[in-house]
């Protein structure tokens, strides 16, 4: 069969691992990047919740009013929020969310790769060919 490719085969294994490596420390990059940019927006987003929070507290104290749970609080400041903001902040967490579990799952994979050619390493010890054969 042409293209055929043995799943066992430790060049095809490596190929794998080293596409694989290569992707998660792309990953790791850009996440770095994206720490650095979610910084700052995640301390304006922090200090408008206190503030906001710091309004309900007073509202609360002088007037009486009841002081929302904690849930309620978070949605009643990302109401008040500016959209750009909220926007901003809600689009960086989910890049963040949605890289940490493509690394999870890249790591994942290169130790699976890694445990694989450890095995057919052995395997090759006992049987005398070694990784050879694929070289």
């Amino acid at each position: 069969m042409t293209g055929y490719r043995d799943p066992q085969d430790p060049v095809t294994i490596m190929a794998e691992l080293d596409e694989a490596t290569l992707e998660l420390n792309d990953l790791s990059g850009k996440l770095a990047d994206l720490e650095r940019a979610l910084t700052p927006v995640e301390l304006e987003v922090e200090e408008f919740m206190a503030a906001h929070e710091e309004g309900l507290w007073t509202q609360h104290t002088e007037h009486g009013a009841k002081f929302p749970p904690e849930r309620l609080r978070e949605r009643l400041a990302h109401r008040a929020m500016s959209p750009e903001l909220l926007g901003r902040y809600s689009a960086l967490i989910a890049s963040r969310k949605r890289m940490e579990k493509r690394i999870a799952s890249l790591g994942k994979v290169v130790n699976a790769k890694q445990s694989i050619l450890s095995a057919l390493k052995e395997a090759g010890r006992v049987d005398g060919s070694g990784l050879r054969r694929a070289a």
